[in-house]
């Protein structure tokens, strides 16, 4: 409990009245350890998000966007958040009844709620301004002016207009402003309708994320690539629809919550399920951010993608000492031969036999016929010889003839499939 000028009588009583008449300070929250859970695991995603975005902006494609430095301001307010959130399981805790809390510990939690709502603006207005802007980048060619250019402005205006407006709605809607936190300041008075602001807010920031949503799909599907790749750069994309569902839930816990203006409420255990949707929200957000950015942190030539490339070729090895060991228990058995995509073979001393070598063993061999052709084996005594085929996926080229360097200059989207 911070230290407010008020009789201690009045800061040891109770913030609310009981319904049953019973008060119990010493309620022990059910859900802290969860929400403080909950708290890690979101903030460690958005630090190891961030890092990455940095690492792939500094060194890997050695250049700073201006959405860069809208992305990294957002983190800001981010972190603000989490120290609000912390604050408020501390000093009451999630799902606890205002009348089980001290007026004391009341005040502070209207503390952490008026930061609440005034970072959503400095949050809101960076971050969605820096998505749209890197997908600008991605899916228009420089110097043109085409529909998503329009719409994505359009949208980034709409988001910022109104949440720069709301800032001064929310500092000045109770008056004077300490009455934001503090019901007991003498003259304190509601001149606007906070309950209203955050559920027209909470709307238009579920228009913005539905919006940001389908702007990229027309495009992703008229791309001239197969269709599994139309849906991998899609779902790629489709994050977001994960922030919409969480930008819903928001939407409806702002529209159940009890507030404390004009009348005197449980407000504590109303706006609880508010500060977890909102967080869940909100790092959703930074996980858009950096997602465009983990394929090129993890290419072959960096330092994680060569890391993820030991621990996968190491992992490969081991499931094929696996499979060998396996295998050499096994009895005489007519088996299978892959498909005709054989780029090494072994045979069962583990030499390797190229294709040279399998082309050789067409035709009569110790009572075997090996039939490339037809992927199969005649067998007329039983298997005399085994062999192993590793097959590679070959690589091709995709790239259509007449594309050159420049045409992968004006459309960038193209270093993301």
């Amino acid at each position: 409990m911070w230290n407010w000028p008020l009789p201690s009588d009045v800061l040891n009583g109770p913030a609310n009245v009981s319904p049953d008449g019973i008060y119990n300070f010493d309620e022990r929250p059910p859900y802290n350890n969860l929400a403080y859970a909950l708290v890690g695991v979101c903030t460690s995603l958005t630090i190891l998000g961030a890092s990455l975005r940095a690492y792939t902006r500094l060194c890997v494609v050695k250049k700073v966007y201006v959405e860069d430095y809208l992305a990294l301001f957002a983190l800001a307010p981010y972190f603000l958040f989490i120290w609000g959130l912390v604050g408020f399981i501390a000093e009451g805790g999630l799902f606890v009844h205002q009348w089980n809390i001290r007026v004391g510990n009341m005040i502070d939690l209207g503390v952490y709620l008026f930061v609440f709502s005034i970072i959503d603006p400095f949050y809101v207005i960076p971050a969605k301004t820096a998505i749209l802007l890197e997908w600008v980048r991605i899916f228009v060619p420089r110097k043109t002016r085409n529909w998503f250019f329009w719409a994505a402005w359009f949208i980034i205006a709409i988001n910022s207009l109104f949440y720069f407006a709301s800032i001064w709605v929310v500092l000045f809607a109770e008056w004077p402003i300490t009455y934001n936190w503090n019901l007991l300041v003498p003259g304190g008075r509601s001149l606007a309708d906070r309950k209203l602001l955050d559920v027209v807010a909470t709307g238009v920031n579920l228009f913005t994320d539905i919006s940001t949503f389908l702007l990229p799909q027309p495009i992703i599907w008229s791309l001239n690539m197969t269709k599994s790749r139309k849906i991998g750069i899609s779902l790629m994309f489709s994050f977001g629809l994960f922030s919409v569902a969480l930008a819903v839930g928001r939407l409806v816990a702002t529209e159940h919550a009890i507030y404390p203006w004009p009348v005197l409420a449980d407000t504590a255990y109303t706006i609880s399920p508010l500060w977890l949707w909102y967080l869940g929200e909100i790092t959703s957000v930074n996980i858009i951010l950096v997602l465009l950015s983990v394929p090129r942190a993890f290419s072959a030539n960096t330092m994680p993608g060569r890391i993820l490339g030991r621990v996968v070729s190491w992992t490969s090895v081991l499931l094929s000492k696996t499979r060998s060991t396996v295998s050499k228990t096994w009895s005489n058995t007519t088996g299978s031969v892959p498909s005709s995509h054989m780029h090494r073979l072994a045979d069962d001393d583990g030499q390797d036999m190229g294709l040279t070598d399998l082309k050789m063993m067409q035709g009569p061999q110790d009572g075997n016929i090996l039939d490339t052709s037809s992927t199969t084996f005649l067998h007329s005594s039983g298997i005399v010889k085994t062999i192993v085929v590793d097959q590679e996926a070959a690589t091709t080229s995709n790239v259509p003839p007449g594309w050159t360097n420049q045409n992968q200059h004006q459309h960038p989207w193209q270093d993301y499939v």
